[in-house]
């Protein structure tokens, strides 16, 4: 499908979504301009369709910028630019003089004829006054108390309400992507194989279901933290987190014998995940094995599979947000999980010879012998 063809059909479906849509080319010229942005920065369609983004806005230009978006315009992960580390990618002024926070994701879209750049920005001003008053409360607690233990469980309580408040916001996302996978669900069903309009629906749910992955994402990644660390039985995590892949093709041997670890109480995720991905993309996998060694500075969890193994090419970026083929999350959650309490992960295995992944735990983070 060419660039004109894929834009074609979206330019009334962007109209009706409550976030600034623009999409440029490798040129960086603006192919699509949509009625959210418009109205927030004044600049209409028409004014903007055809023009050079980096011209209308010069800061674009600058490297922080410029090499990010070149990057994905490259072939490399989709970009974010958060509000707490950026200056907002498109101005937009408030009635008050203020600027609109923003949240920016820019993501490539290939076509038979070149390369496009969605840009999607949310408005996250409200949120970030809600952000701004939590870390009042926050810094205002944490004058207030004097013993570490009542800092700690101040910062826990602000924490909950940050992600109380993300949840609903989320949650309210969350609906309005359900309905919209509906519709173009049922609509899919109407619509006569091999049409163009079956091709442009397709296109829709499949990045309407990448939205809603990444957006379960962020519950997950909320969670991180949200919890005092403790001591978990490796066995007992493995089996359990073993017991949700739901597999009959696979089996788990894992070592006898007491060692825990301290981490954080996502740890469970990082066992399920490992699991998945050798079902998922183990090519093959019978066995999985666990296995732990404690060396003189740090003990070593080793998650071994007898399948096909990683390509070395993909080693280095296994552990990348959004890297992988799936959604490109789990293995980045994992790393991030562990990394709470100074834990490591690297994969070790080699192509051909199965998946092998390498848990680094310190040693004052292990245990050998249960504690009632």
């Amino acid at each position: 499908m060419s660039i004109a063809e894929f834009i074609r059909p979206l330019n009334q479906f962007v109209d009706l979504l409550p976030v600034g849509v623009c999409i440029i080319d490798d040129e960086k010229k603006v192919r699509l301009w949509n009625r959210t942005i418009a109205g927030w920065s004044g600049r209409s369609t028409e004014e903007m369709v055809g023009e050079h983004l980096d011209r209308i806005y010069p800061h674009l230009d600058a490297p922080r910028y410029r090499y990010r978006i070149e990057q994905v315009l490259d072939g490399g992960p989709p970009a974010v630019f958060s509000s707490q580390l950026n200056a907002p990618f498109i101005p937009c002024p408030l009635p008050d003089g203020g600027m609109r926070l923003q949240h920016t994701s820019v993501i490539r879209q290939d076509r038979t004829d070149g390369v496009l750049a969605i840009i999607i920005i949310e408005d996250i001003t409200e949120l970030g006054h809600e952000i701004v008053r939590a870390r009042s409360m926050r810094d205002q607690a944490l004058g207030e108390v004097e013993e570490r233990k009542k800092v700690e469980k101040a910062l826990l309580f602000t924490n909950r309400k940050l992600n109380l408040l993300s949840g609903i916001t989320r949650h309210d996302i969350l609906n309005e992507v359900t309905v919209l996978l509906g519709n173009a669900t049922f609509l899919d069903e109407l619509l006569p194989d091999g049409t163009d309009e079956k091709k442009y629906l397709n296109t829709i749910l499949r990045s309407t279901k990448r939205i809603q992955d990444q957006i379960t994402f962020t519950s997950d990644y909320e969670g991180l933290g949200g919890e005092e660390p403790g001591w978990f039985d490796i066995r007992d995590v493995a089996l359990k987190a073993f017991s949700l892949i739901g597999s009959d093709t696979i089996t788990l041997d894992v070592q006898e014998g007491c060692f825990q670890v301290f981490a954080d109480p996502m740890l469970e995720k990082v066992f399920f995940s490992l699991f998945e991905n050798a079902l998922r993309h183990g090519g093959g996998v019978t066995t999985i094995t666990i296995r732990y060694h404690i060396c003189e500075d740090e003990s070593v969890i080793s998650v071994t599979d007898d399948g096909a193994g990683i390509a070395e090419n993909f080693r280095e970026r296994l552990f990348e947000r959004g890297f992988g083929r799936n959604t490109g999350l789990g293995l980045f959650l994992s790393k991030e999980i562990l990394e709470i309490t100074s834990i490591s992960i690297e994969e070790a295995g080699r192509e051909g010879e199965g998946a092998r992944f390498l848990i680094h735990v310190p040693n004052d983070k292990v245990r050998r012998e249960k504690q009632s």
